[in-house]
Parts: C-alpha cells; structure tokens; sequence
C-alpha cells in the first residue's frame, strides 16, 4: 500500500525503564512507581523485547499521570467508553502531539 507508518511505543513517566533502555540501547532497571499505568509499569526489560523495541519502534514516549487521566477523561466524554490497558496511555500520547522529539515530527510531517 505505500504507507509510511511510525511506531511509537508509549511508557508511564512513572515507570520509565523500557524508554530509558531504548534510548541507551541497553537494559536499564528502573523503579516503577505508576499506579494509573500499572498494567504497562515493568522494572527491568527483557532483552529479547527491547531487542525487537530497537528493530523497529521509531521512538518512545512518557506520559505523565496527569496526562494519563486526562485522556480517560476526554475518551470517556467522548466516546461514552471507560478506556482499559494501553487505549489511555497512546491516546495521553496522541495529546501530547507537539512534544514529539524533532527527529521524528520532522518524519511525520514528510
């Protein structure tokens, strides 16, 4: 189809390891100290999964709670639907669309 499709892979700020060991390209153990986005928090990454993160993620992004709660927030008024799992932490993404690092909005923009 010719699409050009970013995958972007979405973390609590509260519970940054996976983020922190895709940037240093390497496992990194964090604290994982989330309790909105308990369901994505993880202290260590595995190897194999931050392996297949590097091959083919474009770039990882934090929210924070707030945001986090906000988009069940805006979800729930706008669709009428409690939003479970990762629905609320990539649509606190979607909000956050300005923060997007240079590298990759100027990819998005193209």
């Amino acid at each position: 189809m010719g699409l050009k499709i970013k995958l972007v892979g979405v973390v609590s700020s509260h519970a940054p390891a996976y983020a922190e060991s895709f940037e240093r390209k390497t496992v990194i153990e964090m604290p994982a100290t989330t309790k909105v986005a308990d369901g994505m928090a993880c202290r260590k990454p595995e190897p194999e999964a931050l392996a297949i993160l590097l091959g083919n993620v474009d770039y990882i992004a934090r929210v924070s709670v707030d945001e986090v709660e906000e988009s069940m927030r805006h979800m729930f008024t706008d669709t009428h639907n409690v939003v479970e799992g990762v629905d609320r932490e990539m649509f606190a993404q979607n909000l956050q669309g300005a923060e997007r690092p240079a590298a990759i909005s100027a990819k998005f923009s193209q």
